[in-house]
């Protein structure tokens, strides 16, 4: 098993789950006051353990993942260390 000092570094969900791609979309609207709302472009990525954000909080809610550390209401990490620990002990591998 590995050593809990290796790892110190925290994962939140975005870490760990897959991102899908937003695709570049301006909307802008015509009125008096003249506002618009731009979104960016975002490319999909893939999360530590590939698996969808949904998937991860239905893991969570059924005891099959470690529970999060809450930093406050809504900012929720894992530790590293407790993530591989998780996946050596379900022989699972992690996205590379």
């Amino acid at each position: 098993m590995a050593d809990r000092n290796t790892y110190s570094e925290i994962m939140k969900y975005e870490d760990l789950c897959n991102t899908p791609e937003k695709k570049l979309k301006v909307v802008i609207k015509d009125n008096l006051k003249g506002d618009y709302r731009i979104q960016n472009a975002k490319p999909a990525s893939k999360g530590y353990l590939n698996i969808s954000k949904a998937t991860l909080f239905r893991w969570i809610k059924e005891g099959k993942f470690p529970e999060p550390t809450r930093l406050s209401p809504k900012i929720v990490v894992w530790s590293k260390f407790e993530i591989d620990e998780w996946l050596e002990k379900n022989n699972l591998k992690v996205s590379k």
